[in-house]
């Protein structure tokens, strides 16, 4: 997750920091290193944030960004974790994995690829939608939705006011796995 600060009270409307706004687009970017000229002088730009991550709590950052007026949304990424997380090894089963030994499909990465990659501790292959080292979660599973709810609590709980949801078209996969059909003609949007 990524944090992010909003203050309502900047001249001209809302201003937004995140700390991934170098993969912001252009005409964000000049709204956000106005934000941060802000935060600049309130002390909160993003070294001090992350300075202030480690020595105090994210109840007390949340409640410092409040007093001086600002929000603070996370980005929550809910289609995936990082092969880091416990839950990858703890819970198997809130993961997307191949039926067969291989990939079931011809479903490919957002950033080009095979979508599927062998888990070389399991022997098993699992699904990506993005990079090989965020696997995708298992939607239908009832148990992620609960504990995704139990995240989201967790954060609620400690102040912050709200979340970017990322990659939500990403959530939930054809239930059998199919192959997506070949493309038989010229994007409809793309210029004659």
């Amino acid at each position: 997750m990524t944090a992010s600060a909003t203050s309502a009270g900047s001249p001209g409307g809302s201003t937004t920091w995140s700390g991934s706004a170098s993969t912001r687009c252009g005409s964000r970017r000049s709204t956000l290193a106005a934000g941060r000229l802000r935060l600049r002088r309130l002390g909160l730009h993003r070294r001090s944030i992350h300075s202030s991550a480690r020595s105090r709590t994210s109840t007390s950052l949340v409640a410092a960004a409040h007093e001086r007026g600002l929000r603070v949304l996370l980005d929550l990424i809910p289609c995936h974790t990082s092969i880091e997380h416990p839950w990858f090894r703890e819970h198997p089963d809130w993961y997307i994995w191949s039926p067969v030994d291989g990939p079931p499909n011809n479903w490919v990465s957002a950033f080009g690829g095979p979508a599927w990659s062998l888990d070389e501790q399991t022997g098993r292959w699992y699904l990506h939608s993005f990079y090989p080292e965020q696997p995708d979660l298992d939607w239908r599973n009832p148990e992620v939705v609960e504990a995704f709810q139990g995240v989201v609590r967790f954060w609620l709980g400690r102040g912050v006011d709200g979340f970017r949801l990322d990659a939500i078209d990403k959530l939930i996969k054809d239930e059998q796995l199919r192959d997506d059909p070949p493309a038989t003609g010229t994007f409809p949007l793309a210029a004659a």
